[in-house]
């Protein structure tokens, strides 16, 4: 089971699996994924959520690991591939990511809705 906010926005490809919490206004790219098994058909499988808060925008082709939070207003580059939780009102970007604080242009809730 998915629970899914309100006036979020999910682009042709992007991938939410079992046990995803996704907030408010969130936007995820073509092909963003977001992941629940960290170890698919190698062990006896532990499926971990996900949580996306309000205002996250996710970038296409961004991978987000399982068991992990990103915080409100977050935004993920394009590619990304996201292995810890993203504090808010911080962007991730680079394979592993790393984080920096959004400049305080873009620090206001998304667009959509």
């Amino acid at each position: 089971d998915c629970v899914v906010g309100d006036n979020c926005s999910f682009q042709t490809g992007a991938y939410i699996p079992t046990g995803s919490r996704i907030g408010d206004r969130v936007f995820l790219g073509p092909n963003a994924s977001l992941t629940n098994d960290k170890t698919p058909l190698r062990t006896e499988y532990k499926l971990e959520t996900i949580t996306v808060e309000d205002d996250v925008t996710v970038g296409s082709n961004a991978t987000l690991m399982p068991g992990i939070t990103v915080g409100e207003g977050a935004f993920i580059a394009g590619g990304a591939v996201v292995t810890k939780d993203v504090p808010a009102w911080h962007i991730a970007k680079g394979c592993p990511a790393v984080f920096e604080e959004l400049p305080e242009s873009l620090k206001k809730p998304n667009r959509l809705g």
